[in-house]
């Protein structure tokens, strides 16, 4: 049976957990809704193609978290460590994505994968442009040091859940141990540290065995499941994926409107689970409607997404709001009577101000 010093010890920690991890400063709201990105939380993500899942991970969960730490004075205290696992994309191509939201977090350049590789269809021709160059020359002290001393670490071909867990438990094992009573515990010189996994879709997951059969789809998801929920639990480390979100019969717009169901197998293991949602290609009039009151322009429906909290075990769910969503730079900022972005009538003004990001700075002379 459960003792009243149980929930008031549990109630001690998260308040004390407050002040902890990294805070996801362009979503003000959510951060109060899902607390900071920090060990021992587990996050599951998912929506509906041209959602804006994937950018909303990486925003949130992989550079802003990167920038918070690179601009700590004493981030040499705080090691980190995120595993980046890109089974719908080449590390080549992630890279370029987080260039392209760190020129917009940092610099307030808009630019799309399409300009950096001078494709036909880029924003704008970059060999006119010296001050993007000069940022991107900037821009590498960052990136070589991310990359270099191996803080951030990807994976790009398909893995499989065994070999996922492996990567993560081999890694945890040279910097901690097991002790006496069989608890894992950090050496020393690692007591600060932060270990992330991020998988940005686990729908592309190799298939597996059980060591009985291949299984692949529902069982296959379930095991990828139990795999992370085993590694947060024995190494408090933080693990944020995105999964295929889960339809029931739709019959009318309504229907798409996010629920806990849609998290599948995971609906009942993370502990946030969070749904992106676009209106607008799910012909939703409910939100497009809001959406319209709220933008006052036809490119501010356009842009506009929405988070879903559908599962939060140490707070509130059932909650959402409204993002607007700068596609091909991965950007986007929450937008509500407490954001820093009060009126939207002129969105791409908006989107193109430096006033929003806790990140930016001039270039150097």
């Amino acid at each position: 049976m459960i003792k009243y010093e149980d929930i008031l010890d549990k109630i001690k920690y998260f308040m004390s957990k407050k002040a902890s991890g990294y805070s996801m400063p362009l979503m003000p709201h959510y951060n109060r809704i899902v607390g900071n990105v920090d060990t021992g939380v587990y996050t599951v993500i998912t929506g509906m193609p041209a959602s804006g899942s994937s950018s909303f991970l990486n925003l949130n969960y992989v550079l802003g978290v990167l920038l918070q730490w690179y601009n700590n004075p004493d981030k040499i205290q705080h090691p980190m460590k995120i595993f980046y696992f890109t089974l719908k994309s080449s590390e080549a191509k992630l890279i370029e994505q987080l260039i392209c939201l760190y020129l917009k977090l940092v610099y307030n350049y808009r630019i799309d994968i399409p300009t950096l590789n001078s494709q036909a269809n880029a924003l704008y021709d970059l060999g006119e442009n010296q001050n993007i160059l000069d940022a991107l020359e900037e821009s590498k002290h960052f990136f070589e040091e991310i990359l270099n001393d191996e803080v951030l670490v990807i994976y790009d071909n398909y893995m499989t859940t065994n070999a996922i867990s492996n990567v993560i438990s081999e890694y945890m094992l040279s910097i901690g141990y097991s002790d006496d009573t069989g608890s894992y515990q950090l050496l020393e010189e690692f007591d600060n540290s932060y270990v992330s996994l991020i998988v940005d879709s686990t729908e592309d997951l190799k298939a597996d065995d059980n060591k009985f059969n291949i299984i692949t789809s529902k069982e296959l998801q379930s095991k990828f499941n139990n795999m992370v929920t085993r590694l947060v639990t024995m190494f408090n480390i933080n693990a944020t994926i995105i999964v295929p979100i889960v339809m029931p019969f739709v019959r009318s717009p309504r229907d798409t409107e996010p629920s806990q169901a849609n998290l599948g197998a995971y609906a009942r293991s993370c502990d946030r689970g969070v749904v992106l949602y676009n209106p607008l290609a799910n012909n939703n009039r409910k939100f497009y409607q809001e959406a319209e009151t709220f933008t006052g322009s036809a490119s501010g429906v356009q842009l506009m997404r929405y988070w879903f909290v559908v599962r939060n075990t140490e707070g509130i769910d059932s909650s959402y709001d409204r993002i607007l969503f700068l596609p091909g730079t991965g950007f986007m900022i929450e937008h509500n009577k407490n954001s820093y972005v009060d009126d939207v009538s002129i969105v791409e003004t908006i989107l193109m101000s430096a006033e929003y990001s806790p990140f930016h700075h001039e270039l150097n002379s």
